[in-house]
């Protein structure tokens, strides 16, 4: 169901690029924050055995859509020049959890742990980009 929400405010937020004021970058910061938030979670779990295989496949291909979206809506954007950092370092996470999301359903164990920390660590860095 959070999947649907995200993907709701994604496809409301800087659809097909354009300009983004520090609102709209904070709500793409936002959603793409939840998503990662949420692989991370579902990496811990498929990790840990607390999921199935093909749940874990599942999801993590729905939520890397997520991400190839939001990925897709920051890469054509353009923000003023005070926003350029933050813009970027978004978009390059859009992309890292994009790749993420989509090795962890098929990884192994110790993969989808790796994959886990690398995601939570996407999570908070999109939080800061988003509280900045």
């Amino acid at each position: 169901m959070l999947a649907f929400a995200i993907l709701g405010a994604v496809s409301c937020v800087g659809c097909g690029g354009g300009t983004l004021d520090a609102e709209a970058l904070s709500k793409q910061a936002e959603a793409l924050q939840s998503v990662a938030a949420e692989g991370a979670l579902l990496g811990q779990a498929a990790a840990s055995g607390e999921t199935t295989q093909t749940f874990a496949r599942e999801h993590s291909a729905a939520l890397s859509e997520l991400a190839a979206k939001t990925q897709e809506s920051l890469r054509g954007a353009t923000t003023q020049p005070s926003l350029q950092p933050s813009l970027r370092r978004l978009t390059t996470l859009a992309a890292d959890t994009t790749a993420a999301l989509e090795q962890l359903g098929d990884a192994t164990q110790v993969e989808q742990r790796e994959l886990a920390a690398m995601l939570r660590a996407a999570a908070d860095q999109a939080e800061r980009i988003a509280g900045s």
